[in-house]
């Protein structure tokens, strides 16, 4: 077998490992979920929804992006004082956030539109983006090890104990039951994830305030120039449904929310786990000078026939499906994703290769389109009076328009990367 061919055959086998493990950990939650939308008042849902997006958004800047070069030292020892580092700055960003929160808890909440009887909620969001950020932590020390099982094995922890708290919070009555539940699941996923990277080789004891403050300078770029965008994107994919929330009802959020859920179902499955193996990938063929245009072209062609596949399923099914599994009151989340549907078929496509730029040192590239991406998104405040139809249909041609850009950037980067090969 051929080094390209032997590449390939690993490549496709770290993908179906996280594929295998991202399948299992969801089947609980996907079946679970239509019994949940029956159970769980809407008002709930629509919290939850604002809430997860708000600790998204902020665990993505929690440890300065310092997490993404965990994979690229060649020592395990600057490897390690790197995570280390990451976990620092985590727990210091995210305690300062929760002291902001107690003075302006009810500014934020008079401004999202979150219910007084749910106030309380703000103060848990550094709590679950800590958790967030520190599950990430661990992940990418399992990338830099080709650890993919034991990742996928994290994976399945996560949702397994999700839905476990809550079925069990929902049966006894608990108040905030998918808040309880998401984060007391994340603090399984994070035990799990700790115990997994001691089994593959992690330890601290080469740790040390001198090393850490070393590869803080030495990676300098990535809170430089990678934070305030990437915090930035986070935001953007986040904020239309906070939005939605302030401008429109509660039903209307949750419908929406429900679409994001099932539509991002294949990016958590298939796109994001083919990201994290081709970010170990392409870090490997860049440090031996590998051409990898070949394996990209072949890569992307195959998500643009699976990207296809879901556009005529939801376009043409989607709001009789989601009737049929959710029930009549989320007909409107139905109707959203036949035209949301288009914009995650190119984010399915696009998404995964963004680690790209990373992976070759382009951070400022990837920078520049986080920004202009979300100050297209922020366009969407400045509409007059739409009715949600032709909200989302704005906010369609906004995500076309910036992701058709990102692939035009990606590119130039690989054209960029092949030129310089000896």
């Amino acid at each position: 077998m051929s080094f390209k061919e032997k590449s390939q055959s690993e490549f496709i086998k770290n993908v179906f490992t996280l594929v295998t493990g991202t399948a299992i950990a969801q089947c609980v939650p996907v079946i679970l979920s239509p019994f949940l939308r029956r159970w769980i008042t809407v008002e709930e849902y629509a919290v939850f929804e604002v809430f997860f997006r708000l600790m998204s958004i902020i665990s993505i800047a929690a440890a300065l992006r310092y997490p993404l070069a965990i994979v690229l030292p060649k020592e395990d020892k600057e490897a390690s004082n790197l995570l280390c580092l990451s976990m620092l700055i985590s727990t210091f960003i995210n305690l300062l956030l929760l002291g902001v929160i107690y003075f302006f808890n009810n500014a934020i909440t008079l401004t999202l539109n979150i219910p007084d009887n749910y106030s309380s909620v703000l103060y848990w969001v550094p709590v679950g983006a800590f958790l967030i950020s520190m599950c990430n932590i661990f992940n990418y020390w399992l990338i830099r090890k080709k650890a993919f099982s034991a990742s996928s094995i994290n994976k399945v922890v996560h949702k397994v104990s999700e839905s476990t708290f809550w079925v069990s919070f929902i049966h006894i009555g608990f108040q905030n039951t998918l808040i309880w539940g998401d984060l007391l699941a994340r603090l399984a996923w994070l035990l799990m994830a700790i115990k997994q990277s001691i089994n593959n080789q992690l330890s601290v004891r080469y740790c040390s305030l001198k090393e850490m403050w070393f590869r803080a300078i030495e990676y300098k770029a990535y809170p430089l120039y990678n934070t305030l965008p990437a915090l930035l994107n986070v935001a953007s994919l986040m904020l239309p449904v906070i939005f939605v929330n302030k401008l429109y009802d509660e039903s209307v959020t949750s419908n929406l929310g429900l679409c994001m859920q099932v539509l991002g179902f294949p990016l958590a499955l298939i796109s994001m786990s083919v990201s994290q193996v081709l970010f170990q990938k392409i870090t490997e063929s860049k440090n031996k000078s590998i051409s990898i245009k070949s394996f990209i072209s072949n890569l992307v062609f195959k998500l643009v026939l699976m990207g296809a596949l879901g556009i005529v399923i939801m376009y043409f099914f989607g709001e009789y499906l989601f009737v049929l599994v959710y029930g009549e009151f989320y007909r409107d989340a139905g109707a959203f994703a036949s035209i949301l549907v288009f914009s995650i078929a190119l984010k399915f496509v696009i998404s995964p290769l963004s680690l790209i730029f990373p992976a070759l040192d382009n951070i400022k590239m990837s920078s520049l389109w986080q920004c202009i991406y979300f100050i297209l998104i922020l366009l969407l405040l400045f509409l007059p009076d739409l009715s949600i139809l032709d909200f989302l249909l704005a906010y369609l041609a906004i995500e076309i328009l910036a992701y058709t850009l990102h692939a035009f950037m990606i590119y130039r980067v690989i054209s960029n990367y092949e030129h310089k090969l000896p």
